[in-house]
């Protein structure tokens, strides 16, 4: 491990850029975000002393927290997180690799596990910051934040990476094309990340927060070339005209809210949830045949939480179901979807018959 002499003008460098990119960022769906900057403080880790590494960030850091005018204690936090994920990997790296960088291949295994491990721990501490702060399990916020570990973040650690090997053989000036390089990165990362928010928000409905009918017609055409076994469900709301005649469409847009936290609440992450039009939905839960029970038992909840929900209204809206079995060995998902809303009109009318008009 090199010792802390004559690397002061090396901090001085790397703290510098670091600062001057260190405003750009990109929020994920978790919570977390997605800095450019970061490559600059981990290319710090194959340069640099551990002991010095933390200070790369150091001025940065402390701009970004000013800026957000976040608390005293987001000081601490901020920079402890950063400086804990710097430390461990720039120990593993020179554990791993004492002669230095530019020894390969040694230096080059050493490089790959310090980026893994790097992006574990420092994941690991934005999940629980993040967990503690929204009061969410610990165990669901890192899969949250794992599930966002894409090419993105492994791209922005090599980054890291090819600005320390060109700042080994460059100096300042490898050092300054690689920050045009990462500069790049981020417009593309950023136009990305937009284009992907307009699609989703263009497929979301946006009061109930499902599938909206584009998103549905998408879903369908699919299943029309490429079929896979599973159950359609149609789910009409029962009432709902009398509550927006007689309570409001306030009341009513309250009801589609609240009836799209339960079906939300009782899907996984493989089921799809679509607003079909005005008050029905269309869910399809892909399962084998023998699962059928489980899904009875689904939808039962679903229908059995609306009903209960909707209690607190004088005009209940209760739910008729109807389901149809689709098999992927059949390409007729145009009769499936047929009769599973057959079926979904016949419990209306047959509910109609038996109960009042209200839940």
């Amino acid at each position: 491990m090199p010792s802390n002499a004559k690397y002061h003008y090396d901090v001085i460098i790397f703290a510098l850029f670091f600062v001057l990119l260190s405003t750009w960022s990109i929020n994920l769906p978790s919570g977390s975000n997605w800095r450019p900057a970061t490559a600059i403080f981990i290319a710090g880790i194959f340069i640099l002393p551990t002991s010095l590494t933390p200070l790369v960030a150091l001025p940065g850091l402390i701009l970004i927290t000013a800026l957000d005018r976040k608390p005293l204690w987001a000081y601490a936090l901020t920079l402890g997180h950063v400086a804990l994920g710097l430390y461990i990997g720039s120990a593993v790296f020179w554990l791993l690799a004492p002669t230095g960088l530019m020894h390969f291949p040694r230096a080059f295994f050493a490089a790959v596990v310090t980026l893994c491990v790097h992006i574990i721990v420092n994941r690991f501490i934005a999940a629980a910051n993040l967990a503690y702060q929204r009061r969410k399990p610990l165990l669901r916020q890192i899969a949250a934040i794992t599930r966002e570990v894409n090419w993105g973040h492994v791209n922005g650690h090599l980054m890291g990476l090819v600005i320390a090997v060109m700042y080994y053989m460059e100096g300042f000036w490898g050092f300054s094309l690689a920050a045009l390089l990462l500069v790049g990165m981020y417009k593309s990362a950023s136009y990305y990340n937009h284009m992907y928010a307009w699609q989703k928000a263009a497929q979301t409905d946006g009061l109930t927060e499902v599938g909206n009918r584009t998103a549905w017609e998408a879903f369908y055409a699919k299943l029309k070339t490429r079929p896979i076994n599973g159950t359609l469900i149609m789910i009409d709301l029962d009432n709902f005209k009398t509550i927006n005649d007689n309570m409001g469409h306030s009341v009513g847009d309250v009801v589609l809210k609240e009836v799209g936290i339960i079906l939300r609440s009782n899907v996984r992450k493989s089921d799809k949830i679509f607003r079909y039009g005005g008050d029905e939905f269309i869910l399809f839960f892909p399962h084998e045949r023998e699962d059928d029970g489980w899904v009875a038992e689904r939808v039962n909840t679903i229908t059995s939480e609306i009903r209960q929900k909707c209690k607190t209204y004088s005009y209940g809206a209760g739910a008729s179901v109807g389901t149809a079995f689709l098999s992927a060995e059949v390409n007729n998902v145009d009769e499936i979807l047929a009769l599973a809303d057959a079926r979904m009109y016949k419990a209306k009318h047959m509910r109609k018959e038996v109960q009042a008009p209200n839940c």
